[in-house]
């Protein structure tokens, strides 16, 4: 017997632990295989964004182990290996200001960086960010996957401050 993944959200953890999974996996190929270069989910919340994201990262990955049995699996995907930044930013209090912004970003860079040894450097966050790109893209030779994870929470906890929901949107502009 199965049991529910409660509060999980790894895919990792999905399938290593045995918990019960509806596979989607097909419909996740047909996604990163006839999409265009960047792609925008929006669903309700508790619906599965953060395990969709780390879904993602598994493929993008190369960690077919993870898809034995799964539609996926079963399909011509040829299991290239990308570098994948994941940023999540659903940590953070960010009515405490647009500077809180800044943190689950740069951790995310840095963790990268160390992840793929690539150097951490730049003098502000989106020249770290550019940097780190362009350090991952020539130590590899292959694009970057970039995952955002709770890329709404900014905005929406900042909903009653119109000042600083612009301030932090703002930021998010590349």
């Amino acid at each position: 017997m199965k049991r529910y993944p409660i509060g999980v959200q790894d895919f990792f953890h999905f399938r290593e632990d045995g918990y019960c999974y509806v596979d989607k996996t097909e419909r996740i190929h047909d996604l990163i295989t006839t999409s265009g270069k960047a792609v925008f989910l929006a669903r309700p919340r508790r619906f599965g964004k953060s395990l969709l994201c780390s879904t993602l990262a598994a493929i993008f990955e190369a960690r077919r182990e993870l898809f034995d049995g799964l539609a996926i699996d079963k399909t011509n995907y040829d299991w290239k290996k990308y570098p994948v930044l994941r940023i999540d930013l659903n940590a953070e209090d960010y009515s405490k200001g647009v500077s809180h912004l800044e943190i689950p970003i740069n951790t995310s860079i840095e963790l990268c960086a160390k992840k793929y040894a690539v150097p951490f450097e730049g003098q502000s966050v989106t020249d770290r960010f550019h940097r780190l790109l362009v350090n991952l893209h020539n130590k590899y030779n292959e694009r970057v996957v970039v995952i955002i994870d709770e890329y709404d929470k900014p905005l929406l906890v900042t909903m009653d401050n119109p000042e600083l929901q612009a301030e932090i949107r703002g930021a998010l502009k590349p």
